[in-house]
């Protein structure tokens, strides 16, 4: 007797394109997509006859994750499985193909007897955004279960759509006795905030008011807060007594001791745009309340509020994860109110912190020296030496980030207030800097050509040290060079903004650098970009060199993908002819990945207006395996 057993991983789908489309070009992940072949397909949809579940849950999860069409019928066949698991599973891989070839599959299941599986399929829904499955989803509101109504709910809300308030099916919901049921009712309620600042009510946008008040006052926090939220979003549908209400519950909740309250306090006066409400919650002693009211203020453009978002911005402490980090936050909220006085007092901060800087920076450089003057066998003063290293160390970053983010106000808003003083500090600062990627953007964005002489002089460099970077990347371990990727890169587009006669001398250096397979990254996407905005106004000569870059990208197979997806983003944009060739070859022969196919036809069809089909890629099952025993 034959048994298989499979070896799961997650397989990336690839959607085939019938037109050529031109797919997105933001990460180097949407490049990679795998791809099952037909034996493949046939090899695993054998497994969803065994009489193990786990075998034939495994293999349909598998069939999913193929991006090849021939798993549909199999998917399709699992979903009547007996065994509410293996279903479950169907559904979620039918969401991972698109909705005109596997959406029904997804649908139909929804009406499982099963919660597990009904439960996957609205996690299905939301996945592949199955608009079509609207009123199944609505249907499920009057489930006696719950759970599958919070989650109904969740699926619509993340749908888009709105709930028609004069239903009594949607009016009783308000009353559940579920706590979650409630505030996924008022999460879904509040797509209506988008419609609130104009127009006449419709009866199907007006929410009980005596209810949501209610909910705002007592309950669970979570609850309370989503309430709350939903009271400031429609302040301005509603007048009298209910608005008054509605405020004065706000301002109350403010300062309660739960921090999730004062939470949705916050983004209650938000949603009612009370700009001026936001500043005290900067000072709140919860993480949470006051990164989202630093977001708030830069929202609501809250100009009383500037002085408190400058001084989170310099005490934050340093945080890798962007999501969370309050100083990011802070920087991004005072460039969007973009008043006189953010100009001010980041021109005043400026110089001020640079000179901290060179401090901080020759205090961290004594304490190292002063750690191997150090008796080594005293292990106190030995870790008390290190530690004041690391104390400086740390603050001396933190000067940098603050410098930083000055800098990219300062551009931001086109401040010149103290353009010398930072062109004098890019003058001095080496090579490697931390802070030169800001710094050299700020400049390009202030847009004063009194900046060409450093920036030429820092690019002269860059180019040689980037050459001597990537043969440095050939050696184990790699010795460091004093090279900044980021600098580098916003040089190339500081110098085309202020329109240097030397920037695509430069840029072309960097596009075309390889070292054996080696070439640049981040150098390369900013070449390419000033590529894009100055080609049309462009002579012959340099049009012919940046084609010639261009076209270098294309044909290097060794290249990451995104560069070369958007040096073809380029040939189809100029219609080069001169690509239709390797265009060709990567479509027919390379078959790198669906998307690279897909962005290949596009160009092709942009030069000479022939609509070439998609083909399956070449094979790239990734880590999965299946052994015959």
């Amino acid at each position: 007797m034959r048994r298989w057993i499979i070896i799961t991983a997650l397989l990336v789908t690839a959607s085939v394109a019938a037109q050529p489309v031109m797919p997105p070009c933001h990460s180097e992940d949407e490049f990679y997509a795998q791809f099952g072949s037909d034996r493949n397909v046939e090899l695993v949809a054998a497994l969803l006859a065994d009489k193990d579940f786990t075998i034939r849950e495994n293999a349909v999860m598998d069939l999913g994750g193929m991006g090849n069409y021939t798993a549909i019928p199999h998917i399709r066949k699992a979903a009547g499985d007996e065994n509410p698991l293996v279903r479950a599973a169907a559904a979620l891989a039918a969401a991972k193909y698109p909705a005109d070839r596997a959406g029904d599959i997804v649908t139909a299941l929804l009406a499982d007897k099963d919660m597990t599986v009904v439960l996957a399929a609205l996690r299905g829904v939301r996945m592949a955004q199955l608009t079509s499955a609207e009123k199944n989803v609505h249907a499920l509101l009057t489930s006696d279960r719950p759970v599958i109504q919070a989650n109904a709910l969740a699926t619509l809300t993340a749908l888009g759509v709105r709930p028609n308030l004069a239903d009594e099916t949607i009016k009783a919901l308000f009353d559940s006795p579920s706590a979650t049921v409630r505030q996924r009712i008022i999460e879904n309620m509040m797509l209506w905030g988008a419609w609130k600042l104009g127009g006449e009510k419709p009866e199907s946008a007006v929410p009980p008011m005596d209810k949501l008040l209610a909910l705002a006052k007592s309950g669970p926090s979570s609850l309370r807060a989503t309430a709350l939220a939903a009271v400031g979003n429609y302040r301005f549908v509603f007048g009298g007594n209910d608005d008054i209400d509605g405020m004065e519950l706000l301002r109350q909740a403010a300062t309660d001791k739960d921090p999730q309250i004062r939470l949705g306090a916050l983004h209650g006066l938000a949603n009612a745009q009370q700009a001026d409400a936001i500043a005290p919650f900067l000072a709140d002693e919860s993480e949470l309340v006051r990164l989202a009211a630093i977001r708030a203020a830069g929202t609501l453009k809250s100009a009383n509020a500037v002085d408190a978002l400058f001084d989170r911005m310099f005490i934050a402490p340093l945080n890798e994860l962007k999501a969370v980090d309050t100083h990011l936050a802070a920087r991004d909220s005072l460039i969007a109110i973009a008043t006189p006085a953010v100009a001010e007092r980041a021109a005043k901060e400026f110089p001020t912190l640079v000179a901290q800087y060179k401090q901080l920076g020759l205090d961290r450089k004594q304490a190292q020296d002063a750690v191997a003057n150090v008796n080594s066998n005293d292990k106190a003063a030995v870790n008390a030496q290190q530690a004041e290293v690391a104390k400086l160390f740390t603050r001396e970053r933190m000067t940098s980030r603050n410098i930083r983010a000055c800098a990219r106000i300062l551009g931001a808003l086109k401040c010149d207030t103290v353009l010398d003083r930072q062109i004098a500090f890019l003058d001095g600062e080496p090579t490697d800097s931390p802070v030169l990627g800001d710094l050299i953007w700020s400049l390009g964005e202030i847009g004063d050509r009194k900046a060409l002489p450093v920036l030429e002089t820092f690019m002269t460099k860059s180019v040689k040290l980037a050459q001597e970077y990537l043969q440095a990347q050939l050696m184990i371990p790699p010795p460091p060079v004093p090279y900044s990727s980021e600098g580098t890169a916003q040089c190339v587009g500081a110098l085309a903004k202020l329109d240097s006669p030397n920037w695509l001398t430069h840029a072309h250096a960097l596009v075309t650098m390889k070292v054996s397979r080696l070439r640049l990254d981040r150098p390369v996407d900013e070449a390419l970009a000033a590529y894009e905005t100055r080609y049309a106004a462009a002579s012959d000569t340099d049009k012919a060199r940046m084609q010639a870059g261009v076209l270098d990208l294309i044909t290097d197979d060794n290249h990451r993908r995104l560069a070369r997806a958007n040096a073809m983003r380029l040939a189809g944009l100029w219609k080069l002819p001169a690509a239709v060739t390797p265009l060709t070859n990567l479509l027919t022969t390379e078959r790198p990945s669906r998307t690279m196919m897909q962005m290949s036809a596009w160009a092709l069809f942009q030069i000479d207006g022939k609509d070439r089909p998609v083909g399956d890629p070449v094979v790239a099952p990734g880590g999965w395996v299946v052994l015959e025993k």
